[in-house]
């Protein structure tokens, strides 16, 4: 298996020993390194934790919305091999849970085929029962060495190409369009929003109900403003994507005679499969390594560079692949195949080698998905201040209640009016 992963394992402050707790990953994103852990559903503790909220008044829910990690609260920690949850923190401050799923390769009910896997920004790990760990699902496909790809020509049969591809996943880049209710709710549970609904409801206690209009009017026509934005921008970028639904590609098949010409649907092709590239061009669904031919590639989609590239296949040898070191023989996803050449009335053939988010075009908008997140100093010191702020309040509340109670003044307004 190759060294994409690091396993550090700590279990010193549990019973079983063997078990691996938490994971160290390398996702090569950036140099984006996560830790995992292993959790287990909880019925009493998350029984326990509503009450809780629902007798604060549902503060505590409001309080999950910035902080996350309280959501732990309603697991109890285990080892990665038993976990029904996963919990996924990053270098970058990032937290999620993540549920465990199961697929089985071998189309049965046996529970021995079945495999345990959690998807993390796109990434899909699956547990490796020899070694006890997780890893990512792309690593399988990696240390391939030229010779061992350019060996078969004849592609994968129809079976492994259903095993493959619920192990990979389907070959698609979507990205989701959020209903404005989704969007609405994710915005409403933003500080600012809470901030802005607790001050109209004091003022409306108090009776100042022109002051507490205008913030409810100020802040419905900010929200829905950033709603529109927000979705307006989800449409683009689902619209750059593309989808591969609907299109249709030519693989060979490997038959009794030899192989065989199939035509499958775009989103269905798996590491393995060895297409078939017409001539007049097509647009690359996937990232291959070119096996036979020559093509003429506008890159322009992923470089910005207009002009054309020429791209061959390489010298069958013990060399390891990568679509890095080996780019003048790769065909990237969303890249323009203009032509493609070869001699007499042989076919140009590409094998799969990446497909869905381990594209390169998949890998570019995971990025727009998923970018660094930026700590402004401005952001930082402005909630200082408001804390300091609220602090301040606090106690002058509670002084002017501890004078109120100290003169017995009464709780109604109009009680020394005639």
């Amino acid at each position: 298996m190759p060294n994409m992963y690091s396993v550090t394992v700590d279990n010193d402050d549990y019973e079983v020993i063997g078990e691996a707790h938490w994971q160290v990953l390398e996702t090569g994103a950036e140099d984006l390194i996560i830790k995992i852990y292993g959790y287990q559903y909880s019925k009493w503790r998350t029984i326990l934790f509503h009450i809780f909220c629902i007798a604060l008044c549902g503060l505590p829910y409001f309080v999950l919305a910035s902080y996350p990690t309280y959501n732990t609260l309603k697991f109890i920690k285990c080892s990665l091999k038993t976990a029904d949850v996963i919990c996924v923190t990053d270098n970058e401050g990032t937290f999620k849970l993540e549920k465990i799923l199961e697929i089985d390769l071998n189309l049965s009910n046996h529970r021995d085929n079945k495999v345990r896997y959690f998807e993390y920004q796109h990434n899909r790990y699956i547990w490796l029962k020899d070694q006890g760990i997780y890893a990512n699902v792309q690593s399988l496909n990696e240390k391939l060495t030229l010779s061992l790809l350019m060996e078969n020509m004849a592609g994968i049969n129809k079976r492994q190409q259903n095993e493959l591809i619920k192990l990979y996943g389907p070959n698609s880049v979507e990205v989701e369009v959020k209903s404005y209710w989704k969007l609405f709710v994710d915005e409403v549970f933003n500080p600012f929003y809470l901030f802005q609904v607790f001050s109209i409801i004091l003022w409306s206690l108090d009776e100042y109900y022109q002051y507490a209009t205008c913030v409810f009017i100020l802040s419905a026509g900010s929200c829905m403003a950033s709603l529109y934005q927000t979705k307006k921008m989800s449409i683009r970028l689902h619209d750059m994507a593309g989808s591969t639904v609907k299109h249709t590609v030519s693989v060979l098949r490997p038959s009794r005679g030899g192989k065989e010409e199939c035509v499958v649907a775009a989103n269905r092709l798996v590491p393995g499969d060895v297409l078939i590239l017409p001539p007049a061009g097509c647009v690359m669904p996937c990232d291959a390594m070119l096996l036979t031919g020559t093509c003429i590639v506008n890159e322009s989609m992923l470089t910005g560079e207009s002009v054309p590239v020429m791209k061959g296949p390489p010298n069958a040898s013990a060399e390891v692949y990568s679509t890095e070191n080996h780019k003048r023989h790769t065909l990237f996803a969303g890249t323009h195949v203009i032509q493609t050449r070869f001699y007499g009335n042989n076919q140009v053939l590409a094998k799969v080698v990446r497909t869905g988010f381990y594209t390169a075009k998949g890998e570019l908008i995971r990025s727009i998905l998923f970018p660094k997140p930026f700590g402004f100093q401005f952001y930082k010191d402005a909630v200082k201040f408001v804390i300091f702020l609220f602090c301040i309040a606090a106690i002058g509340m509670a002084y002017s209640i501890w004078l109120y109670v100290e003169r017995g003044v009464s709780n109604r307004r109009y009680d020394n009016f005639p």
